[in-house]
């Protein structure tokens, strides 16, 4: 757990949440496709366009392309394993690389803090801390994920980029709670928390969207 997260914690109390809030399970519809890397899916909350990639997955682009609209299926995501589409009659699953309405972590944050339970600081700040923990297990899956498809040089260049954003990470968060902490109020505890949140995830989503560019052409 970084050191400012750590130090908000502290004022807290902690492991508020009983629920596994690293990934779920959802069962949705295949409504169609609009080339190969582009599947339209029926949630909960209406229709979503989600990337796929064949590459890594057991689905070929001429199984999907069988697929019977309104056949059902497990979306699946978890922080530490990305998202998938699963065909519950074969078990056989086809890799997510993008295109969320709204990314899967950023339902769960949703959900946590929309909990009635957890309007308390306390509980929000657990919140935003396993918001940080799902992002950055995200951002290694990501990063793992992209540099398997790269080149000596662009995985040379992929290893110090990261390194230098860790650094950069750590100088922004420790100078955010460094300027930020002097504020009187619980309300800046959610503040600082959610602001070392966005850090991690704006990361995140920066690599996903080379991992999704690299799989759409």
């Amino acid at each position: 757990m970084p050191k400012y997260f750590k130090i908000v914690l502290l004022l807290t109390v902690f492991n508020f949440l009983n629920a596994d809030n690293h990934g779920f399970t959802e069962k949705v519809l295949y409504l169609e496709n609009h080339d190969p890397s582009v599947v339209i899916i029926k949630r909960l909350n209406g229709e979503e366009e989600i990337d796929v990639s064949f590459e890594d997955s057991d689905i070929s682009w001429e199984m999907l392309d069988g697929w019977k609209k309104d056949k059902k299926l497990n979306f699946e995501f978890s922080s530490k394993n990305g998202g998938y589409l699963i065909d519950p009659e074969t078990n056989k699953k086809l890799l997510i690389v993008g295109g969320y309405k709204t990314h899967p972590i950023e339902e769960i944050h949703q959900t946590c803090l929309d909990d009635p339970n957890n309007f308390s600081t306390a509980h929000m700040v657990e919140c935003n801390y396993q918001a940080y923990e799902n992002w950055d297990n995200y951002l290694n899956y990501i990063y793992k994920n992209l540099n398997s498809q790269l080149t000596k040089e662009q995985k040379n260049s992929l290893i110090k980029s990261q390194r230098a954003w860790i650094k950069f990470k750590d100088a922004q968060a420790n100078s955010m709670f460094n300027i930020l902490d002097s504020k009187d109020g619980t309300i800046w505890r959610i503040i600082i928390s959610s602001n070392t949140v966005e850090i991690v995830k704006s990361q995140a989503l920066r690599l996903e969207s080379y991992l999704h560019q690299l799989s759409a052409f």
